[in-house]
């Protein structure tokens, strides 16, 4: 036969638990709001891969910047006003000889706090450049 005891010991830890769970879901820490970009975002693509490169971009809200074709070593660049109501992302697919990959070349959530962006494009991905330091990420 159970005790009453034990049964109500029971009761308080569940009901304990379930109050502890709620002050933690009401304490959550809000996630951080981007900071709205004051200046209009520079993104900079340089081909470091030696061959005729094929660039297509696009911004996620809907502007198809077209193909550039880009020769060895040449630079390709395009300016444009991050919209904070939109999570932005610009995103590029790279033609070369035998290969197509993608990457994102902005992603808001990387880099909001840069007004231009300087890639320099190569066969295993990008690497950035900020106050000369290089920084590299693999294809999408």
């Amino acid at each position: 036969m159970a005790s009453s005891t034990g049964v109500g010991v029971t009761i308080v830890v569940a009901l304990m638990l379930i109050q502890s769970h709620n002050l933690a879901a009401r304490e959550a820490p809000e996630p951080p709001v981007p900071v709205q970009p004051a200046n209009p975002t520079k993104v900079v693509l340089v081909n470091q891969i030696d061959a005729v490169l094929t660039i297509h971009c696009e911004l996620n809200y809907g502007e198809d910047l077209g193909s550039q074709a880009l020769p060895a070593f040449q630079t390709w660049e395009h300016s444009f006003q991050p919209k904070f109501d939109w999570i932005n992302r610009m995103t590029c697919s790279f033609l070369w000889p035998g290969r197509v990959q993608d990457f994102d070349v902005y992603k808001q959530t990387r880099d909001v706090r840069l007004s231009e962006l300087y890639w320099l494009v190569g066969t295993n991905g990008l690497c950035r450049i900020v106050d000369k330091t290089q920084e590299c990420f693999p294809w999408n």
